[in-house]
């Protein structure tokens, strides 16, 4: 009879324990569903505010969306403060009103970024161009597995 109560004890530490871990993973959110970005009109993400200067680069690639994430060819991308998002075209319209639908290509400036950071780390998103924007970056970055982003702006610009 005392191994049966040891052992119903055992479960019962077994079952408490199990619960408690699910119920902090409920409320940390670790192990949940990464969050649908939710800066701006979704889905474009844009820094919060704008920034005094831009990377000079030429960025170019085919504008598609995955797990409701704007891709410029296989980078997450993210626009220039001011873009915005036109549902009903499904098309990111750029400061100077130029659009860019889905599937259409893109050229302009900006630059290439990688969420992995260098020797001193990994990029933080979230000082750098906003917490929600920031969020948004690393949702895209676990929804899709994708580490590198693109900066994209208007060729007008620059």
């Amino acid at each position: 009879m005392r191994r049966a109560q040891l052992g119903q004890a055992a479960g019962t530490a077994i079952g408490v324990a199990a619960g408690t871990l699910a119920l902090w993973f409920a409320i940390d959110g670790a192990g949940a569903e990464p969050e649908v970005p939710t800066t701006g009109p979704l889905p474009v993400i844009t820094p919060e505010t704008p920034w005094e200067s831009l990377p000079a680069a030429e960025v170019e690639g085919r504008l598609t969306m995955r797990d409701g994430c704007l891709l410029l060819d296989s980078e997450i991308v993210f626009w220039e403060h001011g873009t915005r998002w036109d549902p009903e075209s499904e098309a990111v319209v750029l400061d100077n009103d130029d659009t860019v639908g889905l599937g259409e290509d893109f050229v302009g400036g900006g630059g290439h970024f990688d969420l992995r950071g260098d020797d001193s780390g990994p990029l933080d998103v979230r000082s750098w161009l906003g917490r929600d924007p920031g969020r948004s970056i690393e949702s895209c970055s676990g929804a899709t597995g994708i580490t590198a982003l693109v900066l994209a702006y208007s060729p007008d610009e620059g």
